[in-house]
């Protein structure tokens, strides 16, 4: 050895290698960190309906069963369809002797759960919707927007109100 080597300082090589292997270890992690790991399982059951009010830029409502099959909840953040203006999340509530209706911004989908949208109780609201005389058929498309589920489309069969 000269008189500047120092024999505790690895050669340049080892000093990349390592710090590769640290990299490498560093971004197994996160993904295992961030990788699937238990996820909800959505499904919509069969016999989702709604009803329109009579009269152009009416006011309805959807009323659907949404099944949680995973191992962590989710949530029902948003709603969407073609054959409504404005497409609301909402509840009812009792204030005394008046039910009230009130805008939510999400409905949890517990783990191994269900959420029911039920007339009376929490339901998908749909401001200005077209006259029933003029909905193509007897169904109409909604699409949920799960939190972490992502989107669900399904066919709405249009009932009398």
């Amino acid at each position: 050895m000269g008189h500047g080597d120092r024999p505790d300082t690895l050669p340049r090589w080892q000093v990349w290698l390592v710090f590769a292997a640290t990299l490498m270890v560093s971004a197994g992690c996160r993904h295992a960190l961030s990788g699937p790991g238990p996820r909800p399982s959505i499904s919509v059951a069969a016999g989702a309906w709604g009803r329109c009010g009579k009269g152009a830029a009416s006011t309805g409502a959807a009323y659907l069963t949404i099944i949680n099959d995973g191992e962590v909840p989710d949530r029902l953040i948003a709603a969407a369809s073609p054959v409504a203006r404005v497409v609301e999340l909402h509840e009812t509530r009792m204030d005394g002797d008046v039910s009230r209706m009130r805008p939510v911004p999400s409905m949890e989908v517990p783990a191994h759960g269900v959420l029911e949208l039920k007339r009376g109780g929490a339901h998908i609201m749909l401001i200005g919707m077209e006259d029933e005389k003029k909905l193509a058929g007897p169904t109409f498309p909604l699409t949920l927007t799960f939190e972490k589920s992502g989107e669900r489309t399904v066919d709405v069969e249009l009932r009398e109100p």
